[in-house]
């Protein structure tokens, strides 16, 4: 699974366990190639040694040992070197993979909680329209109430629509249509604002 903006929070410590192991590991190389020619070399004294047994070939076969034992010694410093490094590398990298799970339990859990927010939303808004917008907002619901019932009466008329022929007409007309788009403005606002704070709930 792909995980999204992942850093473990030892990254570095991890990266630097890494580093130092590698250096470890070639220095452990290094060591090892010089037991192995010491050690070609002890053949060669001790087949000397065989041949002349000589105290000069008795000392370079004693020093030569001496120094195969020295780099035993050091090769093996650094074999625990490595596995104590490998131990803490090994307990890093758990609490790493502790880490991933607990990041994509969490990207999981956000998925789950944005889409049952969004049903409970959906469910509310529903329940808010059917049940409590007709008890709060009636005028929405009756008939007439979209038209400047008053200013139509104040021309004569019990229905209808003002007529652009007729001064009076024309001027409730004008004061009616400044008033609604006024209304309009606000009321765009008032909604955006609305619209604005359910947006606010996925952020």
């Amino acid at each position: 699974m792909d995980l999204i903006n992942f850093k473990f929070s030892k990254e570095k410590e991890l990266s630097e366990l890494t580093n130092e192991k590698n250096n470890v590991q070639s220095k452990v190389q290094e060591v090892t190639g010089r037991i192995q020619q010491v050690k070609s070399a002890i053949q060669i004294a001790e087949t000397e040694l065989m041949l002349d047994d000589s105290s000069s070939n008795r000392k370079r076969v004693e020093k030569l040992k001496s120094g195969l034992d020295k780099f035993n010694k050091e090769h093996g410093k650094l074999q625990k070197q490595i596995e104590k490094l490998a131990d803490q590398m090994n307990e890093m990298n758990s609490e790493k993979a502790e880490e991933v799970l607990n990041t994509i339990a969490e990207q999981d859990l956000e998925r789950y909680k944005e889409a049952r927010k969004s049903d409970a939303l959906q469910k509310e808004i529903e329940k808010f329209i059917k049940n409590e917008l007709p008890r709060i907002a009636p005028a929405g619901q009756q008939s007439g109430s979209r038209s400047p019932k008053g200013l139509l009466g104040e021309a004569g008329l019990k229905t209808g629509y003002f007529r652009n022929e007729d001064p009076k007409h024309i001027k409730l007309k004008q004061l009616w249509e400044e008033k609604r788009d006024v209304a309009h403005n606000e009321i765009a606002q008032e909604v955006e604002e609305v619209i604005e704070a359910l947006r606010n709930l996925f952020k």
